[in-house]
Formats: structure tokens, C-alpha cells, sequence
């Protein structure tokens, strides 16, 4: 059973962009700042990455190991391209 949409590599990935999708502030900005660069994909996606590591909540024990495993699977440069189309 697929659970992400077909347009992203995986569940993780599509989840982390319909977040950051939903919330047009962080976005704008993080786009806006990506711009300024010559490389707007890969700025991008330093900044989404840098963004989910800044919010990730302070964990214990299985759920850390748990959650740093999802992490480790969003593809920040799929979500980049994805948002500056």
C-alpha cells in the first residue's frame, strides 16, 4: 500500500513538504532566502533540512531512534525542486 503521493520518493518526504506547503509563512521565507542564491535548489534544501532539525522536538529511547529514522529518509532536494517550480 502506497501511503505518499506519487509525485515524491517517499511517505517521509511528501509528509515533511505538506507541512511546510500548509504553512505559508515559513515557506514564503525560506524560498525567499533560497532565491538569493545561485544555487536556489540546494540553499533550499539546506534550509528545510536545517529548519526540521531547529524544530524537532527533544527525545528519549526508542521514540528518538524512531523519530531520527523517519527523518533520515526526507529528501530535502526532492521538496526544494517541488517548491521552486
Amino acid at each position: 500500500m502506497t501511503t505518499h503521493n506519487r509525485d515524491f520518493s517517499n511517505h517521509q518526504t511528501w509528509n515533511y513538504f505538506t507541512w511546510i506547503n500548509n504553512d505559508k509563512n515559513v515557506k514564503y521565507e525560506l524560498i525567499k532566502q533560497a532565491r538569493k542564491s545561485n544555487d536556489s535548489v540546494t540553499n533550499l534544501a539546506d534550509a528545510l533540512e536545517e529548519y526540521m532539525e531547529d524544530s524537532k522536538p527533544e527525545l528519549d529511547g526508542i521514540y528518538a531512534d524512531l523519530l531520527e529514522s523517519a527523518i533520515e529518509l526526507i529528501n530535502y532536494r526532492e521538496i526544494a525542486g517541488y517548491l521552486l517550480q
